[in-house]
This record gives C-alpha cells, structure tokens and sequence, in this order.
C-alpha cells in the first residue's frame, strides 16, 4: 500500500539563557489524519489523530501535561523530574522518552 505524504510545519520560540529565538519545525507525516489544533495561555498545540490510533502532536505549551504523561509516570520517572528535565534542558540534544503502554502500545516522547 503506497501512502500520500504532506509537509506539516509548526512555528515556536525557542529559548536559552542568551536569547529567544523563532524556529520552524517541519516534518513529513502520512494524509489521512483528523487534525486538532489547541490555544491555550501557555502556548499551543497541533495534533494529528489516525485511525490506527497513532498521535502526533507538537507543541510549544512547556507549562501543561504531555498526552504521554501516565506513561512516562508508569516508567518510573516522577512528574517532577519530568518537569524538570523538560523546562531546564540547556543541551542542543533532544530528550526521547519512549516504551510501551499497559495495552502493549508503543509511545515515545521527544522533546527539544
């Protein structure tokens, strides 16, 4: 089976202790999706719902949960340190969380 792919971007700031700069973030991902776009106070959010079950979402919001959280809180690290590592990672390297749920799906968090 042969899928149709599109080029989706999401725009954010990034921020370090120097500067806060704006960065175009721009993937690849299969069509057929249901698309679902989030505003809060803190940032904003763009989903992309299959109907597989798959979810990919980015978001710019480092002051809310992550749709991983019971996950990533399963795998033994507390919301605290999550909270930490995601808000004061000062490295140009991603953070990439990953494992399986209690259904035995496969999630990952990827964080930069």
């Amino acid at each position: 089976m042969c899928r149709e792919y599109k080029q989706v971007r999401f725009k954010a700031y990034h921020s370090n202790l120097e500067k806060q700069s704006r960065v175009t973030y721009k993937i690849l991902i299969p069509k057929d999706y249901l698309e679902h776009r989030i505003f809060s106070g803190h940032g904003k959010e763009e989903r992309f719902n299959y109907q597989d079950s798959i979810i990919l979402y980015f978001s710019n919001d480092k002051g809310s949960g992550t749709l991983n959280f019971k996950n990533i809180s399963d795998s033994g690290l507390s919301e605290k340190k999550f909270t930490f590592l995601a808000n004061e990672k000062k490295s140009f390297s991603p953070l990439i969380l990953n494992g399986k749920d209690e259904q035995g799906l496969f999630w990952k968090e990827y964080i930069e």
